[in-house]
């Protein structure tokens, strides 16, 4: 099953940081961007670190598509 990781990309621009920016701050490898980027299957532990560190929650960076709604992952 996959997902996209389109929202954490739009919430970084409303939070005005670059990918690079959320890599270099929060110690996230750039293999581990790539997997993002390409909405790969990133660890649990790597997609709550992030939304630690971007004060969100899993459904506002990750989304399954075709889905809606507030319980989309």
């Amino acid at each position: 099953m996959s997902y996209t990781f389109e929202h954490l990309w739009k919430l970084l621009i409303e939070k005005e940081l670059t990918r690079e920016k959320l890599r270099k701050n929060n110690g996230l490898s750039s293999a581990r961007m790539t997997n993002l980027a390409k909405n790969g299957n990133p660890t649990v532990e790597a997609l709550a670190h992030i939304c630690q560190k971007l004060g969100a929650q899993l459904s506002d960076i990750c989304q399954h598509p075709g889905k809606e709604g507030p319980h989309n992952v």
